[in-house]
C-alpha cells in the first residue's frame, strides 16, 4: 500500500500551511483535505468508490485531525471512527494525529484516550521537525 494522508480541519489556511509542511517533507505524498468530521468520515465510508479513484492510496495512513470544526468535531470523528475501525480491517492501520490548537488538558486527554490516535500537535507550535516527528513513523 502507498501512504497518504488525510488532512480534516475547517480552517483553509491551517490546511495550506500543513500541506506544504507535509509537501516540502514527503513531495509526491498524496494529501486528501476534507474540512469538517463528517465530509471526512463520508469519503472515508466510501471505501469502493475512492479504492477504484486512488488505488493504493486508498485508505489514507494518516489522519490529521483537527477539534474544533462544525458539523462534526474531531471528538463525534473519533468515535465514529472507533466504530469503523472496529468493525471494518481494512481501518485497522490507519492512525489519526489530533492537530489541535486546544492547550487544554482535558481536550488532550480525551483525545489521546482513544487506540487511533498517536499524537497531539498543537498548530502554533507545530513545525516541520515536530509534524515529520509525528508522522514518519506511520509513512
Amino acid at each position: 500500500m502507498e501512504s497518504s494522508i488525510l488532512l480534516t480541519d475547517d480552517s483553509e489556511t491551517d490546511r495550506y500551511i500543513f500541506k506544504r509542511m507535509l509537501n516540502s517533507e514527503w513531495s509526491g505524498l498524496p494529501v486528501f483535505e476534507q474540512g469538517d468530521g463528517s465530509h471526512a468520515m463520508d469519503f472515508l465510508i466510501d471505501f469502493a468508490a475512492n479504492k477504484k479513484k486512488h488505488g493504493d492510496k486508498f485508505p489514507p495512513v494518516v489522519i490529521l485531525l483537527d477539534i474544533n470544526m462544525p458539523l462534526m468535531d474531531g471528538f463525534e470523528f473519533l468515535d465514529k471512527f472507533s466504530v469503523l475501525r472496529e468493525n471494518d480491517p481494512r481501518y485497522s492501520s490507519v492512525v489519526i494525529m489530533m492537530l489541535s490548537s486546544s492547550h487544554r488538558k482535558e481536550d488532550i486527554e480525551r483525545a489521546t484516550a482513544y487506540d487511533c490516535v498517536k499524537g497531539y500537535v498543537i498548530k502554533g507550535e507545530a513545525d516541520q521537525k515536530a509534524l515529520s516527528d509525528c508522522i514518519s513513523p506511520y509513512l
